[in-house]
């Protein structure tokens, strides 16, 4: 289990509104049992970063909130995203002795839990949110109904509904909704696939491809962030059968490959001109489908997320397509209702050179678009991107003598977020530097500007 020893001090609200919101961003405790299925030292920096990026919550939900994280950013750097953003009324909290499963950690460090509990007396009717409502967080919200507390859980499902969240919170239970909520005729397509038993039947669904002359994808059922997610390319694979069944056996050793079913389906060569060719949308349910955004996603060389775009030619370009895929999205989110789901929801999609959009799976829980559709709705009200466009970077790599948070700020002062000028950089999990990695979000008024802004900081900070 990987643990960090590092003890940090409470962060006091500035301001005497009431909280709104207590976040749990716990996003460690969502993945951490699919990680060991990984080899040791690429579990241990999974769950590493995992923990380090629960830090962005700290730009969730606008203000006035309260904020529980396992790595807890320094007090100067938390100071100056009040002033630099205008929250007035921001807390921080954090365990003493953090794990990859902070809601156990709450439960079980009584000083932790004793200010939660104060919180939400403090605050009755306070919202509390978890990244993603894992068994640990419904232990913990167990416990504190116990106490006769009084919250609301706006984006958790029912307990009795939490099989269907975790059900169909994957590769397969994607494409089973999707079969269920739209037709043949839809406009929006999911590749064509196959849920497989095992790795001898996906190397018969790959070979099946070969002879298509299609590129392929192995998708591991519960990947997240790139993990388990392989691509083919079928001229690189060797045309003897033994042969391609000994290279792709070769490349398939990994216990998560052999826990349960996954998929094998055609990889879509994707218009990079519209947007790198990567939408996607998010809807939210609470009583009613509600669609919040679209935006574009930067995915990196290995299949990851890195980041998102968010800027209003997105709803403006391509205007049928987008929103055809509006339109089934909503339709997929009205069977995830019927089931019981309640809570944010994304799909993400690839654009075919043929312009054919093409969705390629699901996530049932805050994003890592979230965060930023959130923070410029908060600083520019609902209709943000007819004043602002946004992108964000998860992990840029930075070089290695920028250890710290203070030469950090040091070094990128100058292109610091200035709300006024509605142009400049804000930090997000500060402690990636400890990892060589930066993450941030850009905002500027137009995207020639923010992208000029983007070139500047790699500059500075990028080898």
């Amino acid at each position: 289990m990987t643990k960090t020893t590092k003890t940090r001090g409470d962060s006091k609200p500035g301001g005497n509104h009431k909280l709104e919101n207590l976040f749990i961003s716990n996003i460690a405790e969502v993945y951490y049992k699919a990680y060991y299925n990984l080899p040791d030292d690429e579990r241990k920096t999974h769950i590493n970063y995992d923990l380090i990026e629960a830090e962005r919550a700290l730009v969730c939900l606008g203000d006035n909130k309260a904020v529980v994280v396992s790595t807890k950013p320094s007090q100067e750097y938390i100071d100056d995203l009040r002033q630099r953003i205008g929250y007035k009324n921001l807390v921080v909290l954090a365990p003493k002795r953090p794990t990859e499963r902070l809601s156990a950690d709450i439960i079980e460090e009584s000083g932790l839990l004793k200010k939660i509990v104060q919180i939400i007396k403090d605050n009755p009717g306070i919202h509390l949110v978890p990244y993603y409502p894992t068994e640990e967080f419904f232990d913990l919200l167990s416990l504190l109904r116990q106490k006769n507390l009084q919250f609301d859980t706006p984006e958790t499902v029912y307990r009795e509904n939490r099989f269907i969240h975790h059900h169909h919170n994957c590769k397969i239970g994607f494409r089973t909704i999707w079969d269920k909520a739209l037709d043949y005729n839809s406009p929006i397509k999911i590749p064509q696939g196959f849920i497989v038993d095992d790795v001898e039947e996906a190397i018969t669904a790959a070979r099946w491809f070969y002879y298509k002359k299609k590129n392929f994808i192995f998708k591991y059922n519960r990947g997240a962030s790139g993990v388990g997610i392989v691509f083919y390319n079928y001229k690189d694979l060797p045309q003897d059968e033994k042969a391609f069944k000994e290279y792709l056996l070769s490349r398939h050793q990994e216990r998560i490959w052999y826990e349960e079913n996954f998929i094998v389906e055609e990889a879509i060569d994707r218009d990079r001109s519209f947007f790198d060719g990567t939408p996607s949308i998010e809807f939210k349910i609470n009583g009613k489908v509600q669609f919040s955004y679209i935006c574009a996603q930067w995915i990196n060389a290995k299949g990851g997320f890195d980041g998102i775009y968010l800027g209003k030619e997105l709803l403006d370009s391509n205007k049928l397509a987008i929103h055809d895929l509006i339109e089934d999205g909503a339709r997929f989110g009205e069977a995830l209702k019927e089931l019981g789901y309640r809570g944010i929801y994304d799909i993400d999609t690839v654009m075919g050179k043929n312009k054919q959009i093409y969705a390629v799976e699901s996530n049932m829980r805050r994003t890592g678009g979230t965060h930023v559709y959130e923070l410029g709705k908060y600083l520019y009200g609902p209709n943000f991107l007819d004043k602002v466009c946004l992108t964000s970077r998860e992990s840029l790599p930075i070089k290695k003598n920028i250890n710290t948070y203070a030469k950090l700020f040091s070094l990128v002062k100058p292109l610091l977020f200035d709300k006024k000028k509605k142009y400049g950089i804000i930090l997000v999990q500060p402690d990636a530097v400890v990892i060589n990695q930066l993450g941030y979000i850009a905002i500027a008024p137009d995207k020639d500007s923010l992208f000029t802004l983007n070139e500047n900081l790699k500059t500075l900070v990028s080898d």
